[in-house]
């Protein structure tokens, strides 16, 4: 007879003796003292044999629950000494995990636990005799005070009122009235030892384990090996501190079964069609195909065809549902629940809508087919919010200099970022500081001051908004008056300094003639190539003399010269005159306040203000950078602040020539078929819906419109802006 038995599956439960069998013979192939396992490292001692499909394990099973799993047992196992050392130490293993899951249930026992739902728990001693006794909750509910302590002794050292599995003596002191704090005294007389007595040393038994590829011990080792056959188990009562493999010789046997069978060939085969006939054939799932034919064979068909399916078509699609109800749904607005102003098409300043749900389709909704149904979906009028604060006061002490200032002022004003002001003394306003806001958080304010007036240190600041500071006048020192003046004379400059008025000279002859020019009525005095240029302003005049090369120097202007004199091209007269400029003129003096003037052609400012302009009737020149196929195109801005372009291939776009570092860009892209290519945007902050910037263009254009690119045939719009000349550029898809 083999030493094995592996015949069939078993069923194995966690924490259970019970191993129910499937396919087994265990009535006459199995016994009680047998050893029963899994995988051949844990072995349990089988207690009784039921029948052939039923086995009791003499302590319970500690692997995890399973079913249909191999097995094995060891059969005449029971005569060794192996067997009887295994016996025991089952046994003792037994009662103790017994007495600790005894005690560890009646420690934490409840009032209404137990096996009789009394709060009482079992204790089993050492004949096996079990009593039910009161847990320290229910103990705790009976009359007076229960108080548990444990110690190592009957003279109560190491005492504890905490459970110590270390500590053999245990005593229960039931009192009528509390202990605030027991001590070891107050439980004298009462200890007792609750383990059981030692038992006597048993038998020194080893048992070892080892696995080979065959009965000679090739390929020995002592670490389980599910690529090796054999195993061999020496039980001895000697130690073998380092177990070779003559220790095992003769006890080599193959655990594993021989070889299975190979299996059958099986092939599934999977077709799709229109119809039962097969046709529009396919072996590709689609969607529109309502048949499906599935071949099981034992035969391989390298291609399926569809004579291989015939007769194993069905429609796998359930049948075509009837058709739905109509319905129609209409919405039209009013500005009254009458119907006045009535409309199909939404319109803001409509408060009244009516929405009519029917079965019947009607062409041409009217008025009256609302009737009754209009409601006021707006809300009622809410008052007028506070005025946005403007403006604050600041008590921080600050010395009056160039550089970063940082003012503890009011919270919630209107002040951001990059904008301009005037944080002046209000006990005296000459004492002041101007420059941009770095930054405003909450009460701190923080300017990078770049102008001042006054000096010292104030405490009593008033802050305004304001705008940049002028562009900086020329010339320097005091200029003196003639010493005398007479009625028409002019006064001229002093050649040798070139600042000091002399004595007036009289007006000469030809008159004045009209001028609108520099901010408001000017008069200008004909003269030849050879004499100086006189213009003058109005009162309070300002009288300036200058050669006509100067005075076209200072105008930035144009100007045409006849043969008797040098001036402008105006017809004489004393009622002022438009003045038409015929070329290009680069006005790069102070700003200039222009009167009635028609322009011709490009006026350049040279990124000077244009201050307090009214604009009418003006439009933005359209710049068209054709199309763009690949490498990095960059929009000039200097070409015009909206330009447009056609997406012909895959390239990278960005942006040159931003307006200086304080002043605001702003470039409108419209581009044409952006979707059709690859667009490599710029480094841009771009704004999602929820206020928050990503500098992800995917990102963004998900959140914004949820596509995943702009349109591959149509116009996309996109605004970049900075105020750092494209250091920090933002932007937004219109």
């Amino acid at each position: 007879m083999s030493y094995w038995y592996r015949s069939g599956t078993v069923d194995v439960e966690n924490g259970s003796k019970s191993i129910v069998g499937s396919d087994t013979l265990w009535s006459t192939q199995a016994s009680a003292g047998d050893l029963f396992t899994l995988d051949g490292n844990q072995f349990y001692e089988i207690e009784t044999v039921t029948d052939d499909t039923h086995i009791e394990l003499k302590t319970n099973f500690l692997g995890s629950t399973a079913e249909e799993q191999s097995y094995a047992i060891i059969r005449n196992f029971t005569s060794t000494l192996s067997a009887f050392l295994a016996a025991r130490l089952a046994d003792l293993l037994n009662r103790w995990h017994t007495r600790e899951d005894e005690w560890s249930a009646w420690h934490n026992g409840t009032v209404d636990g137990g096996p009789e739902s009394d709060g009482r728990y079992p204790f089993t001693d050492a004949d096996g005799t079990e009593v039910l006794i009161a847990c320290p909750a229910k103990m705790a509910l009976l009359n007076g005070y229960t108080y548990i302590a444990y110690a190592s002794d009957a003279s109560g050292t190491d005492f504890t009122l905490t459970f110590d599995a270390d500590l053999d003596y245990i005593a229960i002191l039931r009192v009528a009235e509390e202990i605030e704090t027991p001590e070891a005294s107050d439980f004298a007389g009462l200890w007792f030892n609750y383990k059981g007595a030692q038992g006597d040393p048993g038998d020194s038994a080893y048992c070892y384990i080892a696995y080979a590829s065959d009965a000679s011990g090739t390929d020995f080792t002592l670490t389980f090996d599910a690529d090796l056959d054999y195993i061999a188990i020496l039980a001895t009562d000697t130690e073998i501190p380092s177990p070779v493999v003559g220790d095992f010789a003769g006890l080599w046997f193959n655990y594993k079964g021989p070889q299975g069978d190979a299996g059958d060939s099986a092939y599934c085969y999977i077709a799709y069609a229109s119809d039962a006939s097969g046709t529009d054939f396919t072996l590709t799932f689609d969607a529109d195909l309502d048949y499906i034919a599935i071949l099981a064979t034992d035969t391989e068909i390298p291609s399926p065809v569809v004579g291989d399916f015939a007769g194993l078509w069905f429609n796998y699609k359930g049948a075509q549902g009837d058709p739905g109800d109509s319905a129609y749904c209409y919405i039209a607005y009013a500005s009254d629940a009458s119907g006045t102003d009535f409309t199909l098409t939404f319109d803001a300043d409509l408060d009244y809508i009516a929405i009519l749900s029917t079965d019947t389709e009607i062409p041409s909704p009217v008025v009256g087919d609302f009737a009754g149904l209009w409601k006021n979906y707006k809300g009622a009028q809410g008052n007028t919010g506070p005025a946005p604060v403007l403006a604050g006061t600041s008590t921080t002490s600050i010395t009056i200099e160039n550089g970063s200032k940082v003012f503890t002022t009011q919270s919630g004003m209107e002040l951001s970022e990059g904008q301009y002001v005037i944080v002046s003394s209000s006990a005296d306003p000459s004492n002041y500081m101007h420059g941009q806001i770095y930054s405003y958080s909450g009460t701190t304010l923080t300017v990078t001051v770049t102008n001042i007036g006054g000096s010292g240190a104030h405490t009593d600041w008033n802050i305004a908004l304001s705008g940049p500071k002028g562009i900086d006048g020329e010339g320097s020192g005091d200029v003196v008056g003639p010493a005398a003046n007479t009625d028409n004379y002019i006064p001229q400059w002093n050649g040798a300094d070139s600042k000091i008025l002399k004595n007036g000279l009289p007006v000469p002859a030809g008159g004045l003639a009209g001028l609108t020019a520099l901010g408001g009525k000017m008069d200008a005095v004909t003269a030849t190539a050879e004499n100086d240029f006189i213009l003058a302003g109005p009162s309070p005049f300002s009288w300036v003399k200058k050669t006509p090369a100067q005075v076209k120097e200072i105008l930035g202007l144009l100007l045409t010269q006849t043969a008797e004199s040098v001036g402008f091209t105006l017809s004489g007269g004393t009622t002022p005159k438009t003045l038409t400029v015929t070329g290009d003129a680069t006005i790069s003096e102070t700003p200039a306040n222009l009167g009635a003037n028609t322009f011709t052609d490009d006026q350049i400012l040279s990124d000077h203000a244009l201050i307090r302009a009214m604009t009418k009737d003006c439009g933005l020149a359209v710049y068209d950078a054709g199309t763009i196929s690949s490498g990095t195109y960059n929009f000039d801005y200097s070409s015009g602040s909206v330009q447009t372009w056609t997406n012909g291939g895959a390239h990278t776009i960005g942006v040159t020539n931003w307006p200086p570092t304080g002043n605001l860009g702003q470039l409108l892209l419209i581009g044409t078929n952006l979707g059709a290519y690859t667009l490599t945007m710029p480094t841009v902050n771009w704004i999602k819906p929820d206020g928050t910037l990503t500098t992800t263009w995917s990102t963004y254009l998900a959140a914004n419109t949820g596509r995943t690119a702009l349109q591959a045939s149509g116009t996309d719009m996109i605004l970049l802006w900075t105020r750092d000349a494209g250091t920090t550029i933002y932007g937004k898809l219109v």
